[in-house]
Parts: C-alpha cells; sequence; structure tokens
C-alpha cells in the first residue's frame, strides 16, 4: 500500500513541475518576436503617420507570415514615377525584442495591384490577388 501512495504522490508531483514550468514559460517568454504596424498619413498634419492597428506573431503568426511572404515573392522593379503622392498605407515590421524596425514599406494600390516602397530605393510590384490578401490581412481602410 506504500508503494502505491508513493507512486500517485510521484505522479502528481511530476505533473506540478510540468505544469509549474509551462506557467513560468509562457510568463517569462509571452513576449511579440515581430509585429507589424499599420498606419495612414494624417490629414490634419502632414507628414505625420497614425499607426492604427498592431499585429504581433503572438496574436496572429500567420498575418506576420504571409505579410512577409507577398513581400519576398514581389517583382523588384525599376524606379516608379508614382503619380499620388502620399502612399495608400504604411507597414512596418518590427523587432520587439531586438528594438528594431526590419523593414518600412509604403504601398499605392493600384488597378493592376499594388506598388511597394521598401526602404529608399527599393520598389516591387504585386499582383491584384496579393493587393486584395494584403488588404484583407490589414484591414485596409480607403482614405
Amino acid at each position: 500500500m506504500k508503494k502505491f501512495y508513493i507512486s500517485i504522490a510521484t505522479i502528481i508531483l511530476s505533473f506540478l513541475l510540468f505544469f509549474g514550468g509551462l506557467v513560468a514559460g509562457k510568463t517569462i517568454y509571452n513576449k511579440p518576436t515581430r509585429e507589424v504596424l499599420i498606419g495612414y498619413d494624417n490629414t490634419n498634419y502632414p507628414g505625420q503617420i497614425d499607426y492604427r492597428k498592431k499585429i504581433t506573431d503572438i496574436k496572429d503568426q500567420w498575418t506576420i507570415d504571409n505579410l512577409q511572404q507577398i513581400f519576398m515573392g514581389s517583382k523588384q522593379i525599376e524606379f516608379e514615377n508614382i503619380t499620388r503622392a502620399k502612399p495608400d498605407v504604411h507597414i512596418k515590421i518590427k523587432s520587439p525584442k531586438a528594438f528594431v524596425t526590419l523593414t518600412h514599406s509604403d504601398i499605392w494600390f493600384n488597378e493592376e495591384g499594388a506598388l511597394i516602397k521598401i526602404g529608399e530605393d527599393d520598389y516591387r510590384t504585386i499582383n491584384i490577388g496579393d493587393a486584395a490578401a494584403i488588404k484583407k490581412m490589414i484591414d485596409y481602410k480607403s482614405p
């Protein structure tokens, strides 16, 4: 009978240690490694970008991965003469743990898809399907 109680106590102790470690791990390591900020130009203050939405990899890993895949799969082009001065949306991908911005992109949506400016001199295009996917992922609101 004594072996039975020792076995039960061992099993209960094992579960307590496991769940204690699980809770501690979730508490300590529950910080996002990537976040996407969705911004629009402020109509009252030219040059100011208002970031209205934040998506983290903890809340929505799928969206962050798909945005990065669309950016990586976009077609690089030479400088594009942009007819509209202000982009439709600004997307910033950051690493909060490293305190660094990974990419800052300006996006102009058009009838062929979208034009993306990544950084200063990197212009890219995406098709209509990818542009529609981005609009849906970021809950795009047309100005």
